[in-house]
């Protein structure tokens, strides 16, 4: 069975994007749909308007960098699956994604149809997880709500 992703893409570089694009389609068992939009800080306010289940964000964007970007959308609400891309491979920029909320990281050069499939299946379970946990909050603090009210 093939399973459809909607994925929104922000990346100044075409060819990274073509890159991204032809992996995706070369996973097995996954169908792709990839929308481009402009990587910069202008675009994050029409993010919530567009349909995906997963952001792909450069770090190298122009204008904000992609801790910059990821930031701000989580502070924001996004609660979608939310995957940084670098050219550099470095463990310390990777922290830096991932505390400002990104749920997996790509290095550029390891973009393997078996890598990127991999990291996406575990962005969008983590994502999963992260919604379960925020519903399960906001119904403990509605009760908690109501049984003061009920005093």
């Amino acid at each position: 069975m093939t399973r459809l992703v909607h994925a929104i893409v922000m990346d100044a570089r075409r060819t990274d994007v073509r890159r991204l694009k032809v992996c995706l389609d070369a996973v097995e068992g996954l169908r792709a749909t990839l929308r481009l939009v402009a990587g910069d800080a202008s675009a994050l306010d029409r993010l919530g308007s567009l349909r995906a289940d997963v952001l792909f964000i450069d770090e190298d964007l122009p204008r904000i960098t992609g801790v910059e970007a990821i930031r701000a959308l989580r502070s924001a609400g996004e609660r979608r699956a939310i995957i940084a891309t670098t050219r550099v491979d470095c463990g310390y920029l990777a922290a830096d994604l991932v505390r400002a909320g990104a749920d997996g990281y790509l290095a550029k050069r390891d973009l393997r149809p078996e890598v990127v499939g991999r990291v996406l299946e575990r962005a969008m379970m983590t994502a999963r997880a992260r919604r379960r946990r925020d519903r399960a909050q906001r119904s403990a603090a509605q009760q908690i709500v109501e049984a003061q009210t009920t005093r």
